[in-house]
């Protein structure tokens, strides 16, 4: 196991920030970025943390993601709209995309705001905090390259495609962030480079056999959460971010290692609702708290 390196959170959100900057990310967009994976690192999720700063960096050098973000407007309508991210990083596009959707929910009571084009996005909680400071009720879906065998196959066609659900309390949001494998790729990943092994039920290798060895899981497939209950949430999260929205799906996904001088076309989906169409808001979060403290207060199991 590797030595644990603490860091200041605000110098590493600077040092993350100026290195996007250098690669020509405007200095808004850089702090996005930033705030994004510092905030992962945070709340212990290093796999989607500032381990991929290089990722991202090594793929707008390629050509794969443009640092410009020049998000582009496709359709528009009261209730929602369309984005083409036009290979922007995907962190700024989603990001862009919940303030939009947030904006659509206040004007009509509900939104959903789909982004096509896009690359990783990565911790979808961070876009469910967003919609939350503004009393909202949020979902947020994102398709990936392909990693994970569909129930009852080895062989890869789904991604890990992650699924974010939150509600808004007095303190930090009530929610689940998932991915619909048994767990995300970049734990994998993070394991492969820190050279530990994984648990038995991760993944498979190239032959389908169950793998401890995150070097073979990677070169082999993860397996999706409750067999086939997993595997079909992430066909329909691949429905609603990738077909819907006009993205890339299952295997056409551009796989980013592979070749990292092509956009990945990804989708985002983000669906918002204002809890203030319903009842007060501040009764919401006060039931919210007393739902999280019922919850929390329980007996734990042996």
């Amino acid at each position: 196991m590797s030595e644990v390196l603490r860091v200041d959170a605000e110098k590493l959100q600077a040092a993350v920030a100026a290195i996007m900057e250098k690669e020509g990310v405007a200095p808004q967009d850089a702090a996005i970025v930033a705030d994004s994976l510092v905030s992962a690192e945070l709340t212990g999720l290093q796999s989607h943390g500032v381990q991929r700063v290089k990722f991202y960096t090594d793929s707008m050098e390629a050509g794969g993601t443009d640092p410009r973000c020049r998000i582009k407007t496709i359709r528009d309508f009261p209730g929602g709209a369309l984005l083409d991210a036009q290979g922007a990083l995907g962190i700024v596009a989603a990001y862009r995309a919940m303030e939009l959707v947030i904006q659509k929910a206040k004007d009509v009571g509900i939104g959903i705001v789909n982004v096509r084009n896009s690359n990783h996005c990565s911790c979808t909680a961070y876009y469910i905090r967003m919609a939350a400071k503004e009393n909202m009720l949020a979902i947020v879906s994102s398709n990936a390259p392909k990693s994970m065998a569909p129930w009852g196959s080895r062989e890869k066609y789904l991604g890990t495609n992650p699924l974010a659900v939150g509600a808004p309390t007095h303190g930090d949001p009530v929610m689940i962030d998932m991915a619909t494998s048994v767990v995300a790729r970049g734990k994998i990943i993070l394991a492969d480079k820190k050279g530990d092994s994984i648990p038995e039920g991760w993944a498979i290798d190239v032959d389908g056999h169950p793998t401890t060895d995150a070097a073979k899981a990677l070169e082999g497939c993860v397996l999706p959460f409750g067999g086939a209950k997993g595997s079909g949430i992430a066909m329909m999260i691949d429905v609603f971010s990738g077909v819907l929205s006009g993205a890339a799906y299952g295997s056409h996904i551009h796989n980013p290692f592979a070749h990292p001088e092509v956009p990945m076309d990804t989708g985002h989906c983000m669906i918002a609702l204002d809890i203030s169409r319903f009842q007060d808001p501040e009764e919401f979060k006060t039931t919210m708290d007393t739902y999280r403290s019922e919850v929390k207060g329980l007996k734990p199991a042996a």
